[in-house]
């Protein structure tokens, strides 16, 4: 139960920071010497690739994914897409929020 959540909460997170990144990407300081210009590449390939593969896992249709003697059971598409809806919109209200105070 507490890997759901967790899970959930992290999916959540990636969705709005993937989604913040791409619509308003910061740009990187110069010091750090990155070969990057802006954090959008890693908004739209690192955080919503994330999100993509974990819905994407949920709909080949597979319940279980076993990692060593472990095994994680997959929700079915609707129950990814309500989880991650879910999440998503408390981590962007605790955001709008914690800005506005």
């Amino acid at each position: 139960m507490i890997a759901v959540s967790q899970l959930s909460f992290w999916l959540g997170t990636f969705t709005i920071d993937g989604i913040l990144f791409l619509l308003q990407p910061q740009e990187i300081p110069s010091l750090l010497n990155l070969p990057l210009a802006s954090l959008l590449p890693l908004g739209a390939i690192f955080f919503l690739a994330l999100v993509i593969g974990y819905l994407v896992l949920s709909g080949l249709g597979r319940r279980s994914l076993r990692m060593g003697k472990s095994v994680f059971s997959i929700p079915p598409p609707r129950v990814a897409l309500a989880q991650i809806a879910v999440y998503a919109t408390e981590r962007g209200l605790e955001v709008a929020f914690s800005t506005s105070c």
